[in-house]
């Protein structure tokens, strides 16, 4: 007889598989723990889910090809560069505050008046 425990199955999934999700499509596995299983999807990009909710399929697709793979990541990267373009333009609106008082343009303010100086009733000697 012999006392050593049998190995667990592999479990699925496991980094690096191939797997084909239900929205998604296909993509492969690069973080997986027991809270969280990261995949990387060929056309949707980084995606996380909770691990014991995730329902996905093994798959035979082999994946992008190597020059793939890089125009998925230069299109990635453009398209986050437009969206950081796009918060920057957001972000730099002046939103009117109730707290604070615009200064007043001295080009709308009118000219001050200019007082004449008041006469002064001029003593005669008698």
């Amino acid at each position: 007889m012999s006392t050593s425990r049998p190995k667990p199955p592999a479990s699925f999934p496991a980094v690096g598989d191939r797997v084909q999700h239900e929205q998604y499509g296909v993509g492969s596995v690069t973080l997986l723990d027991v809270y969280h299983t990261v995949i990387d999807f060929d056309a949707h990009g980084i995606r996380r889910f909770v691990t014991n909710r995730i329902v996905v399929e093994r798959t035979d697709d082999p994946g992008p090809t190597p020059s793939e793979r890089r125009a998925i990541v230069l299109r990635r990267a453009k398209e986050e560069r437009a969206r950081v373009k796009a918060a920057a333009l957001v972000e730099k609106v002046p939103v009117p505050s109730r707290r604070r008082r615009a200064k007043p343009d001295p080009e709308d303010a009118p000219a001050p008046a200019v007082e004449a100086p008041a006469e002064t009733p001029v003593e005669t000697p008698a």
